[in-house]
């Protein structure tokens, strides 16, 4: 079985004080991808945003030899440990540190705005692009950006999983019925936050706004299941999940 991160590192990319909880967390998103994407074991996959290696993790037991793992993360702490304790244990997956991306709370001597980024990848190298939780802590130029690299590094006919806080009439009820713990309240053009002084430690998108970044990225919607952030008062939720197709 493959190391777990240090409490620290988990509780750093979600509510995971619990060990068992981190685990299963992976788990559950890879019953998700397999089950929306259709991901087989020969994939060639990057993950944007990989964390301390929740998904990678989980990924690990499922790649076959003939498949392929890719994960980058602009937080140092995070991404050394995957490169110390994940990368030799799993001959097929490799870690990127991108210090270079600036990132409040996480990276903040990058000297590049994420709205500039490019992933330092080549077209069309990839069957699948993980995007969990990173669209949640970046501004709207920015997700523009992010959704526009992760067409140009799919294959035609390739998906992108990605996780996000979309908000519709129902998240604005959950709002203003407290029904919801993420008080969306402050405006970042077609984005809201709940911390205007610190918007990116979590950023929800207008639905339609959304929609047509991700159409004008040069993906197709393919499926959007709704998570239970819109019903449950704690921060152990589900985003809503978007999975969306290169264009051929």
């Amino acid at each position: 079985m493959l190391p777990i991160p240090p409490e620290e590192l988990r509780v750093w990319v979600g509510p995971f004080g619990d060990a068992e909880l981190y685990r299963a967390s992976g788990e559950s998103d890879l019953q998700s991808i397999i089950e929306l994407c259709g991901l087989k074991p020969h994939a060639q996959v990057l993950e944007v945003g990989c964390g301390c290696g929740r998904i990678a993790t989980a990924l690990g037991s499922y790649l076959a030899d003939s498949g392929s793992y890719i994960g980058f993360d602009v937080a140092p702490p995070l991404l050394n440990w995957c490169r110390e304790e994940l990368q030799p244990r799993l001959r097929r997956f490799r870690f990127h540190l991108a210090d270079e991306v600036h990132a409040p709370g996480h990276n903040p001597s990058g000297n590049k705005s994420a709205a500039e980024f490019e992933f330092p990848y080549p077209s069309g190298g990839f069957d699948l692009v993980i995007l969990s939780s990173v669209l949640t802590h970046i501004l709207p130029e920015a997700i523009g950006n992010y959704l526009r690299e992760t067409a140009r590094v799919l294959r035609p006919a390739a998906s992108a999983f990605i996780t996000a806080f979309l908000f519709d009439a129902a998240a604005a009820n959950a709002v203003n019925t407290q029904t919801t713990i993420f008080d969306f309240r402050h405006r970042i053009g077609s984005c809201l936050t709940f911390d205007p002084v610190h918007p990116e430690e979590g950023i929800a998108c207008e639905e339609g706004w959304f929609l047509e970044e991700v159409s004008r990225a040069g993906l197709r919607l393919r499926t959007l299941r709704r998570g239970d952030w819109r019903k449950v008062r704690s921060y152990l939720i589900t985003q809503d999940h978007v999975v969306a197709t290169k264009d051929r």
